[in-house]
């Protein structure tokens, strides 16, 4: 991938096992801009263009599931990525149903390595 992508990072401000959105931009070709609710990464990808979506499932005024459902009303191709704080199988089976991009359960947060690849293979 060339160029800097742009990645909307949708998470609860309060869940402390949320990816720190620090950690997701350790380099300067990724720019992640964080919003905290459905809602508010809805009006973002209104407002603004991504290159890819980042969301936990656990969020304030609903769940990544529902979230992904409608970015993809929105955006059938935007890729997005689910990253559960505790996954289970029927998240991961939602997701997919939905059409979820990526489905990442395991320690994201800890591995710049992964997220590099990650973002280069969906983008």
């Amino acid at each position: 991938m060339d160029g800097v992508v742009r990645t909307l990072y949708v998470h609860d401000a309060g869940d402390a096992a949320a990816v720190p959105p620090g950690a997701l931009s350790e380099s300067d070709e990724l720019v992640v801009e964080t919003t905290h609710s459905v809602q508010d990464g809805l009006d973002r990808l209104a407002r603004d263009t991504f290159d890819c979506v980042l969301s936990t499932y656990e969020l304030p005024d609903d769940n990544g599931v529902t979230f992904l459902r409608h970015v993809r009303d929105l955006d059938s191709e935007l890729p997005f990525v689910l990253h559960p704080s505790s996954g289970t199988e029927r998240i991961a089976s939602e997701a997919v149903s939905a059409d979820v991009t990526e489905y990442v359960a395991d320690d994201f947060d800890e591995r710049a390595d992964r997220r590099r690849r990650l973002v280069d293979r969906i983008v």
